[in-house]
């Protein structure tokens, strides 16, 4: 290639938008001028990978407000907690930057509360667990009794165990502290994998049997409760 060459780029790379998507597999719950609750399905991203990603939570709240792009970074419309790829559940959106900083200071400070709902072939009594995890393989994570060198503490309440027959359990979970794939590891750790997790020795199922049920903040004093039914 000389000098005065011209390399033109394909316009399919000079993507840097995110384009709005309303078949992605979310639901709206609940909106207010502040925020957006909504249903994220499983095996949905809840951010976008990349501008080219079409099935994100992402995707679908450009399709409810396209001014959500103004309000975080391009690839996450608002977005500031995750959800895992095969987990469904409530999400919370902010709709403009004061709630955005707004959200990010409830989550950094752990005044966010969420409830989870999972089903479980072993049953788990009431109470606070604690443990350790070590965060440092991508794939998945390990759990430990005893803390360690570079180890996290983790701490998960379990709120309610239902019976439902056949060797099923519903589990009520709230995470005291947040780490990836928290839940799914730390049931696993106490005997009780969820129902179609294969990375932690679920028994297989149509898919992972977890769901975010509910999230709680106080905004002006007053409490913000919003929840999202789990069909199983």
């Amino acid at each position: 290639v000389g000098p005065d060459a011209q390399i033109t780029i394909p316009l399919e790379y000079q993507k840097s938008v995110l384009s709005p998507n309303e078949n992605v597999s979310c639901k709206l719950i609940k909106s207010t001028p502040d925020f957006i609750f909504f249903n994220k399905g499983h095996k949905v991203h809840s951010v976008a990978q990349s501008f080219f990603e079409k099935e994100s939570a992402a995707n679908w709240l450009l399709a409810v407000d396209e001014d959500l792009r103004d309000v975080s970074k391009p690839l996450e419309s608002g977005l500031i907690h995750r959800l895992d790829f095969e987990t469904s559940g409530i999400m919370v959106d902010a709709l403009n930057k004061k709630s955005f900083k707004l959200l990010k200071n409830l989550f950094v400070n752990k005044s966010v509360q969420k409830e989870y709902l999972c089903i479980v072939t072993e049953p788990v009594n009431k109470g606070s667990y604690e443990a350790y995890i070590d965060l440092s393989n991508k794939t998945d994570v390990v759990v430990y009794d005893q803390e360690r060198n570079g180890l996290k503490t983790i701490q998960t309440e379990v709120c309610d165990c239902q019976d439902l027959g056949d060797k099923r359990y519903c589990l009520k979970l709230r995470l005291i502290t947040g780490a990836r794939h928290q839940l799914r590891a730390h049931m696993a750790f106490l005997g009780s994998p969820i129902v179609g997790d294969n990375l932690y020795g679920g028994i297989p199922a149509k898919r992972l049997m977890l769901h975010s049920h509910q999230i709680s903040f106080l905004k002006n004093k007053k409490r913000v409760t919003v929840s999202s039914p789990f069909s199983y």
